[in-house]
């Protein structure tokens, strides 16, 4: 996997890093802002968005050489703590996944933001509900976006009809109210407002 070199941080870019940063005195140091699919954090430097361990390993080692990847003995994708990362082949990163049993987007699943815990997110459950309700009644994600109680891309609509975001939430009913539940294996989260099993969601909020 090609990853862009980390470019020079500048004082500020440090300061911006450290602020999204919870460095207790024992244990991994958890990102606290955006983090990707699997759970690693992100970092922009003007315009582009990097890895925040990687980051992290520049700052205190300096550039990850080409066709190197910045590892984490600690299986935890949210921690930044330079001590916690190893630099390794993609094959080295698989190998130690393989040993281990596991790999980081499984093994911390509570570090794992999702939904209304995400720090980055302005959807909840009762909105996901207003754009399925919406989408059911063949309205495009263009037309929904401006209805929204929130300031959201289109394409982050259009990903929640499809799936891609928000899964954990679905519909299950074409009633005039939506029901919508947990999907079976996801984990319960905080900020759920109590919707940890089959609850009734209006189009706007719950009923």
């Amino acid at each position: 996997m090609q990853f862009l070199p980390i470019p020079a941080l500048t004082d500020s870019d440090l300061a911006r890093f450290w602020a999204k940063v919870k460095r207790p005195e024992s244990g991994c140091w958890e990102w606290t802002a955006s983090t990707d699919e699997r759970g690693y954090g992100r970092f922009g430097i003007r315009v582009p968005v990097y890895k925040a361990h990687r980051v992290s390993w520049t700052i205190h080692h300096g550039q990850i050489p080409d066709g190197l990847e910045a590892c984490h003995t600690c299986d935890n994708p949210s921690c930044v703590r330079p001590d916690h990362l190893f630099l390794g082949t993609q094959a080295d990163n698989l190998e130690d996944c393989a040993r281990k049993g596991r790999n980081g987007a499984h093994s911390h699943p509570e570090k794992r933001p999702r939904g209304e815990s995400h720090g980055c997110s302005k959807l909840n459950a009762s909105i996901v509900a207003m754009i399925h309700e919406l989408s059911g009644k063949g309205m495009p994600s263009t037309r929904i976006v401006k209805l929204l109680p929130v300031a959201v891309h289109h394409s982050t609509v259009r990903r929640v009809i499809h799936g891609e975001r928000w899964s954990h939430v679905r519909r299950v009913s074409d009633d005039e109210e939506l029901q919508v539940e947990i999907v079976d294996g996801a984990e319960p989260e905080s900020g759920m407002n109590g919707l940890f099993g089959s609850e009734t969601v209006g189009p706007y909020g719950k009923a």
